[in-house]
This record gives structure tokens, C-alpha cells and sequence, in this order.
């Protein structure tokens, strides 16, 4: 990350998420850290001063969008999260690094119609740990236009699972790999997602995108 990264103030702006134990115990370093994987899926596609439209779907607190949108200057983000309470939490934290003409927060949930989040409109799509490949795959990536990326941050044991994505209709490859200690999924999007992405709950229980 830069070497002028706020570390103190976003540390301040985030003190009352780690009370209430949405981001847990890892410091802000550690989370930089962890970004750096999502930073280098996207730069590795787009480049670093790429306009782009991003969403971070169950954002919480701005993990990993916020600190994404520092490093790319060009790029616009949503930072989408079904908490109002983590909402709130990233909301500080866009104030606190300075960056509301080009972060919102939105509360709401990807498998809902959101006006402000319209799908297949996204060049970059992330998410942390989210769920099951399955969940997270039909969460994120029918927000990605035809062309754009998704990244997710994975379990190491679910690496075979994730290369099975390629052969969902609409997802055109899938790259797993190792950044440090964290494993990282990136999906590049194409034509052919289905428009019905992403289903409701027991839509997707009954017929889940991949199998385990």
C-alpha cells in the first residue's frame, strides 16, 4: 500500500467496529496486508489508474473495498453490506480516509433489487470471506458487466470447488492463487450470466450453483 496510507486514523475511525467484533483482532497492517492480494488480481487485469466501477459486496466495515479505493484513484465504489450497524462502521471509515466523492455505502443485500447497485454494470466485484463458493459466486458475479472481474478471498480447501466455476455459463476463467498466506479466487466475467442471478435464499439452497 502507499506509504502515506492513514493507518491512525482509519485505526480510530474502525475502534468502535472492533468493540461490537466485526473486524476481530487483526490490525489494520494485517488487513492491509490481506488487501494486497485484491489489489494485485485487479492490477493484473486493469492496471492501477484504470477508471473503474466497483462493488464490494458484505463490505462491513470497508474490508476490502475502502482500502481499494485508496490505492486506485480513478476507480468509484460501493461498499454493499446487509447491516445497517456495519454500514454505519464504513461510513466512518470513508469519512475518515476522506474518500465520500468516490466511496458509498449501500445497506442492502445482493440477491435483492437495489436501485443504486444495478447488475452487470460492475468492471470489479470483491469479496472477503463471504460464504460458500456456491453463495458467494451467485452473489457477486452478476454484478460484474460483461468483461469485468470478480475476486473473492477463499478457503484454501475449497481451491477445486472455485476452479469448478469455469464452468458456470457466463464465467469465462478462473485463476486460483496464493498472496502470502491467503488464497484468492479471480473470475473473469463474460457473456451468457444468467439474468435470474442471483436467486433468493431457498432458491439457491435448493439448486446451488457448484457443488462441494
Amino acid at each position: 500500500m502507499r506509504a502515506n496510507f492513514p493507518t491512525e486514523a482509519l485505526e480510530r475511525a474502525w475502534r468502535p467496529a472492533r468493540v461490537a467484533g466485526v473486524i476481530g483482532s487483526a490490525s489494520v497492517e494485517e488487513i492491509v496486508e490481506h488487501t494486497a492480494g485484491f489489489l494485485s488480481a485487479v492490477c493484473s487485469v486493469f492496471g492501477v489508474s484504470s477508471v473503474l466501477r466497483c462493488l464490494d459486496v458484505g463490505s462491513g466495515p470497508g474490508i476490502p473495498g475502502l482500502l481499494l479505493a485508496w490505492e486506485l484513484p480513478k476507480s468509484s465504489w460501493t461498499l454493499l453490506d446487509s447491516s445497517l450497524r456495519r454500514c454505519e462502521f464504513g461510513g466512518d471509515a470513508v469519512v475518515a480516509l476522506d474518500l465520500s466523492d468516490r466511496v458509498q455505502v449501500v445497506h442492502g443485500r445482493s440477491d435483492e433489487e437495489l436501485t443504486d447497485v444495478p447488475r452487470a454494470t460492475m468492471d470489479v466485484v470483491t469479496a472477503r470471506l463471504l460464504g460458500s463458493p456456491a453463495e458467494t459466486l451467485e452473489l457477486c458475479a452478476p454484478y460484474c458487466r460483461p468483461g469485468g472481474l470478480l475476486v473473492a478471498s477463499i478457503a484454501s480447501r475449497d481451491r477445486r470447488v472455485w476452479e469448478s466455476a469455469a464452468e458456470v455459463p457466463g464465467v469465462d476463467s478462473v485463476v486460483v492463487s496464493h498472496d502470502g498466506g491467503n488464497v484468492f479466487a479471480r473470475m473473469l466475467i463474460g457473456e451468457g450470466m444468467d439474468p435470474r442471478l442471483p436467486r433468493r435464499p431457498k432458491a439457491r439452497a435448493r439448486r446451488p450453483l457448484l457443488s462441494l
